[in-house]
């Protein structure tokens, strides 16, 4: 059961894009590839989504309104949490280089729809993998019955 929750919540992506269409028809798509799906249509909206949905994957343009891309990707970098990143967007490459580190995966639009998703697939068990041994390491470091966080004997 813990592992399809796990897999579960590794499907979730956030496609932000200003292109409201674009954004939305990606969306559908995404969700009928079994993924869990939110939308933004700014970069300012991407950020509070994610603090709320909690992808796992973010798909993210790059030139877009009050908050572009890099932005984005720079704000959801210094976030505790772990997100991937993808951006798709219609710049080349080699006109952002000094942010490609930033994502784990670059689309140039139109994009191919079908690599799109074996990355976002690839992105979701490497996931499912990391909190797995999340898990593990969680799980020989917790305090053994009757001592307290610190490893010591409890008095009552």
């Amino acid at each position: 059961m813990q592992s399809q929750t796990r897999q579960r919540k590794s499907r979730r992506v956030l496609v932000a894009d200003d292109n409201a269409d674009s954004a939305d028809l990606l969306g559908m798509y995404l969700q009928l590839q079994d993924f869990e799906v939110a939308v933004a249509h700014d970069g300012s909206e991407a950020i509070s989504v994610a603090q709320d949905f909690r992808p796992t994957i973010v798909v993210c343009d790059l030139r877009m309104p009050r908050m572009d891309g890099i932005a984005v990707a720079k704000a959801l970098r210094s976030d505790r949490r772990r997100y991937y990143l993808i951006a798709l967007t219609s710049l080349e490459p080699d006109d952002v280089p000094e942010h490609r580190d930033l994502f784990e995966a670059y689309f140039t639009k139109p994009a191919d729809l079908d690599a799109l998703v074996n990355r976002l697939e690839l992105l979701s068990s490497l996931a499912v993998r990391a909190d797995a041994q999340r898990g593990v390491r969680a799980a020989t470091i917790r305090p053994r019955a009757g001592t307290d966080d610190a490893g010591g004997r409890t008095t009552g």
